[in-house]
């Protein structure tokens, strides 16, 4: 079983008119945790009574959601196969599909359910629906007593999910709850319920066949049935043999078909709990080994509880519509809180990393400024008071340090009036001798090119000419043709500047010529 943390534990309250259960369960690293059950009797004083058992549980605990159930008297369960695409299309066809089952109007109803799994393409479910006048009466009942309760589920859920919670390792369990006035019967399955039913037989009947073999009023037989453990026999108790033997029959009938119902064909575990299972012994096939007597009678209450926490399925609770809690932020509160100490915290580390971040930047800037008052000659005097300068302040003197820049720096041409390295690659292809000589192919095939600046003009020496020198290496296919394009280089031409020295160089087929280019008009070559 998996529990979610939309609150840290929860209080499972059972209220009987004579007597108050409570269940305390913690959630500790997603587990859930039994920690306290109390039992307090309730005498005239009942509302002061819960209020005290009620702080003082939730005190043990941070912020406890309070679980209540609704009487399986006003409950209705039913099963229900749906034909819809997706479980999250139940909800909006879920009304229409249960009115059929009801015996009062659907809009006069608080319907929940539980998803079962998938049979043969269709949803199944357990619906369970009560009127809103018994979820009325229940809510007024806690109001009088000062509760205001954040779940209202039912007493079969409470009791699968105990049950499963008592023996996990059993699948399929049918559960018996021995009441005052009636025994409640269900199947379950891993904590769901599947079919229930109500036997008008609970232990009220036991202490009928006591006071009857006893000779006493009921009230004695009560009391007899509370501080004596009796085992029911044909020889000393006829009439409690009787009781327990009609129980027996109709316990063995209704487990056969609530089986039938649900559609279950593996043998289940029986659970037997309530308030007195112990005082009476049915035969061995209804006393299988439980849990503490204890917790067989806080049954209710801690299902109440682990329900409410639980999170493998949508918890039951008929706390819909308009008769939601009226305290929705009472859960989520302690997480806003964190959230928010959280934003602030993330906000405040922001700005202290920006704020330190605009400051490196600042001293940075003001460095620069620095260094470039040295490279002018200019030294500032009081460099403590650049350290305070403010943002203004220092902009103005760059600007100010950028206008002195910039007027005593001469100016010179920022592009030389040269040939372009593609310029010269398009004067050697066209010369008419590679265009003319069409007998070899390629006639020139150029190894090495170099293009580099030999000199230009700087600062303190801006009469200084640009010139660019490039190196060839190249081969070509016959030795005539080589001799023609030294000749195309020392012809004048608009490229090869005749003022500079041509050399030339050959190595077999390999020829080696640097030349220096003219500067070109505006028309360029």
């Amino acid at each position: 079983m998996h529990f979610n943390c939309s609150a840290d534990g929860a209080l499972g309250l059972d209220i009987s008119p004579n007597c108050l259960k409570i269940a305390r369960v913690s959630l500790i690293k997603g587990e859930a945790r039994v920690e306290e059950l109390i039992l307090e009797p309730l005498g005239d004083e009942k509302q002061e009574i819960l209020k005290s058992a009620i702080d003082k549980s939730a005190l043990k605990s941070d912020n406890p959601l309070l679980a209540t159930a609704i009487s399986s008297e006003d409950l209705l369960v039913r099963s229900l196969s749906l034909n819809v695409a997706s479980e999250k299309d139940i909800p909006s066809v879920l009304d229409f599909q249960v009115e059929p089952l009801l015996p009062f109007p659907v809009e006069e109803a608080f319907i929940d359910w539980v998803h079962l799994g998938n049979k043969n393409g269709s949803h199944q479910l357990t619906i369970f629906a009560i009127p809103k006048s018994a979820l009325d009466r229940h809510l007024d009942s806690m109001h009088h007593l000062g509760i205001e309760p954040e779940s209202v589920s039912c007493t079969p859920v409470a009791l699968a999910t105990f049950a499963h919670y008592a023996l996990p390792k059993s699948e399929l369990q049918f559960v018996l709850h021995i009441g005052e006035d009636q025994t409640l019967c269900l199947l379950a399955q891993s904590g769901h319920v599947l079919a229930s039913h109500s036997i008008h037989m609970g232990y009220k009947h036991f202490a009928k066949g006591i006071a009857a073999d006893r000779n006493c009023d009921l009230d004695a037989a009560l009391d007899f049935l509370e501080t004596t453990l009796i085992e029911a026999s044909e020889e000393q108790t006829p009439e409690l043999y009787k009781v327990c033997l009609n129980l027996e029959k109709e316990i063995s009938r209704t487990q056969k078909a609530l089986s039938q119902k649900a559609g279950a064909k593996a043998n289940s575990q029986v659970v037997l709990t309530g308030e007195h299972t112990h005082l009476v012994r049915l035969s061995s096939a209804y006393a299988p080994a439980l849990p503490s007597e204890n917790q067989q009678k806080f049954a209710i209450a801690i299902g109440l509880a682990l329900s409410s926490l639980s999170s493998d399925s949508k918890p039951v609770n008929f706390r819909q519509k308009t008769h939601t809690y009226p305290h929705p932020w009472k859960r989520p509160k302690k997480a806003l809180i964190s959230f928010g100490a959280l934003c602030f915290a993330l906000a405040a580390a922001t700005w202290i990393y920006c704020y330190t971040s605009l400051e490196q930047t600042r001293d940075a800037i003001k460095a620069d400024y620095l260094q470039a008052l040295h490279t002018f000659g200019q030294a500032e005097s009081n460099t403590e008071s650049l350290i305070h300068w403010s943002d203004q302040k220092l902009s103005k003197e760059i600007r100010s340090l950028e206008k002195y820049s910039q007027a005593a720096r001469g100016t010179f041409p920022l592009q030389p009036p040269l040939p372009y390295v593609t310029q010269v690659l398009h004067w050697i292809n066209e010369l008419s001798l590679i265009r003319d000589d069409e007998s070899v192919n390629p006639p020139l095939v150029i190894d090495r090119f170099t293009y580099s600046m030999q000199s230009r003009p700087q600062e303190g020496s801006l009469n200084t000419p640009y010139r660019i020198r490039v190196d060839l290496e190249f081969r070509t296919a016959t030795p005539q043709l080589a001799r023609k394009f030294r000749e195309a280089l020392t012809t004048p031409n608009s490229l090869v500047d005749p003022n500079e020295e041509i050399t030339w160089n050959s190595n077999g087929e390999t020829y080696r010529s640097s030349f220096f280019l003219n500067e070109q008009s505006e028309g360029g070559l």
